[in-house]
């Protein structure tokens, strides 16, 4: 966290960033993520963490600007990684279900895409 802060000063946007400090899905985190966003969206989101991405999506998603840029590391990888699988297959279901935009795969595992807020109406 230092290291952060220190390029942040170093890059003279510290004052343009607040930090929330947690794991991405206790509910207090949430709440303090909702209160510094205000009324602003998200227009980039990187999750590099655990293997619940649906779960992070689910709870950010009403922040996410449509057309939000994703970037979800551990989508593939080595077999012994355990992230990779359940990461592989809540993409697929979130694509498959329209609620993301799959723009590639790149380097050690990371897919890009981006978010579809906004919900195409069902054929009749």
């Amino acid at each position: 966290m230092r290291s952060l802060k220190r390029n942040l000063a170093r890059q003279g946007v510290a004052e343009q960033v607040t930090i929330v400090e947690g794991h991405s899905f206790k509910p207090e985190v949430i709440a303090a993520v909702y209160r510094a966003l205000d009324a602003d969206q998200v227009g980039l989101l990187i999750l590099d963490a655990d293997a619940d991405c649906k779960r992070d999506l689910d709870s950010y998603g009403a922040k996410l600007m449509d057309g939000c840029w994703l970037i979800i590391d551990d989508y593939g990888g080595p077999a012994d990684n355990s992230k990779v699988m359940p990461t592989k297959t809540q993409v697929d279901e979130l694509v498959n279900s329209g609620r993301l935009l799959p723009l590639g795969y790149y380097g050690f595992g990371t897919w890009v895409g981006r978010w579809q807020g906004i919900m195409p109406p069902r054929a009749r």
